[in-house]
């Protein structure tokens, strides 16, 4: 039950990291230009590196890694993850673009959902690294409202 219980957590924790890549890519505010660039320019060129993710929230964090072909959830005994949900991840974030920039205010970040994982926010922290490298990473806030501009 404990370790079906952990597979449905990190299912639905990568399951809200694509919705939210999603809404990214299709929110678009009403007050900019059609002209998005993309968050990680160079990064879909390199995907194929790309051999660790690593997830973390306040609640959990977790790492998926790549041995081969194949993807495993590390912290969860080394179990297998579904290669087609790693995939489709990687490519949301390959191909996430800037809608808005927001802010670099810290005292702005809360507002934002992207106070950051170490002081008990509500953000995902996600990072691609391939080796000791990292490649792309990005913190999860807090989701745009329908019809804000």
């Amino acid at each position: 039950m404990i370790k079906k219980l952990n597979s449905f957590t990190i299912l639905f924790i990568v399951t809200v990291v694509m919705v939210l890549l999603m809404l990214i890519t299709i929110q678009r505010p009403s007050d900019t230009s059609e002209d998005y660039s993309l968050l990680f320019p160079e990064l879909y060129d390199q995907l194929s590196t790309v051999d660790t993710l690593q997830f973390k929230s306040s609640q959990d964090e977790f790492t998926l890694y790549k041995q081969g072909e194949d993807w495993f959830i590390k912290e969860r005994w080394n179990h297998p993850a579904d290669f087609n949900l790693v995939k489709r991840a990687l490519i949301d974030i390959a191909e996430a673009k800037i809608l808005e920039r927001k802010t670099a205010n810290p005292e702005q970040y809360v507002v934002l959902g992207v106070e950051g994982v170490e002081d008990g926010g509500a953000s995902i922290q996600v990072i691609m690294l391939s080796g000791d490298q990292q490649k792309a990473g990005l913190i999860l806030g807090n989701e745009r409202e329908i019809g804000q501009g």
